[in-house]
Order: structure tokens, then sequence, then C-alpha cells
């Protein structure tokens, strides 16, 4: 059996905070399982931001991190994985901002099979242009 836990400060500018706390755990069978949980909240307010509160709209995002992904993950694409009925294409649950951009990291399963890792990308401020309803 194993367990392994982390935390990290994405961000801190007095504005925004940023955390990430991740973990894994092992307790026998094929795989482990790793969790990850990140939010950012408005520092004034402690308010947790939302997608709602992050860009403008949501679709156009979805379709974007899509894209997105397809070019990061052009390995997997290659190899003949394909969203669909099992392995839909979502907005990740963790998301936060950073000083340059947007980060989002889909955990395993969440969009692809666990063989195929999780997923990390990060979307400029550029990248997102005029969806972005906060710029750093």
């Amino acid at each position: 059996f194993a367990v392994q836990t982390g935390s990290d400060v994405i961000l801190n500018n007095g504005k925004y905070l940023t955390l990430a706390i991740s973990g894994y755990s092992y307790q026998g069978g094929a795989h482990g399982n790793q969790a990850m949980a990140m939010n950012t909240f408005d520092v004034k307010t402690g308010k947790t931001l939302s997608w709602d509160d992050l860009v403008t709209d949501k679709a156009a995002l979805q379709a974007l991190v899509e894209r997105k992904v397809r070019e990061a993950r052009a390995d997997v694409f290659a190899d003949g994985f394909n969203f669909g009925e099992h392995f839909p294409f979502v907005l990740p649950a963790n998301f936060g901002l950073k000083q340059d951009g947007l980060l989002l990291y889909y955990v395993p399963y969440e969009i692809m099979p666990y063989a195929l890792g999780e997923t990390e990308l990060l979307l400029s401020f550029a990248d997102l242009g005029a969806l972005a309803k906060v710029r750093l």
C-alpha cells in the first residue's frame, strides 16, 4: 500500500490565489489512483472562482481547449484514440490562474483512459483572447 500527497501554490499575486492539492494512492489492484484539487480564490472575498468568473463563453472555451488537447496529445490521437461515448471531451474539473494564463489539469479517466495518463495545458492570455475575463 502507498499514499502520497502534496500541495502547491500556483499563483499568489495579492488579488488571486491558486492552490493545488494532489494525491496518489495504491491499495492493490490494477493500478493506483491519482487525485487533484485545484482552485483559484479571490483573495479579498475568499470566493472560489468558477469558469463563469474566468471566461466569457464556456462553449467557445471548450472548443479551444479540445483543439489544444488534440495538439498537445497528438501522439495518442495518431495511435487511434478519439473522444466519444466512453471518453467525451469536457472542460477539466481542475483549473486555475497562473501569472501567464489559465492552467488546466485532467486526471486519468477524465477525458482519456488511465493508460494515457494525465493531461496538463497552459492557455496563455493571448490564446484566450477575448474569452478571458481576467488579465494578470
